[in-house]
């Protein structure tokens, strides 16, 4: 794949920090609303990082805007 081509939004994966700054919440409230099925669950991508969709994140970010 060439470098200028973007990957689509569903094989495209945003860690935790990244995660953290476009939603403003803290780890522990992330972690909580993902507990209470808030929020889209992540990814396991090893034994010890995660990472979510960028699609879910975008369908949960939608589904707020419509709250």
């Amino acid at each position: 794949m060439d470098s200028t081509q973007q990957l689509p939004a569903s094989m495209t994966f945003k860690d935790l920090a990244w995660v953290l700054g476009w939603t403003t919440f803290g780890k522990s409230t992330l972690h909580a609303m993902v507990a209470n099925g808030d929020f889209p669950k992540p990814v396991r991508m090893g034994l010890r990082r995660v990472a979510w969709r960028l699609s879910d994140l975008e369908v949960w970010a939608d589904s707020r805007e419509s709250a």
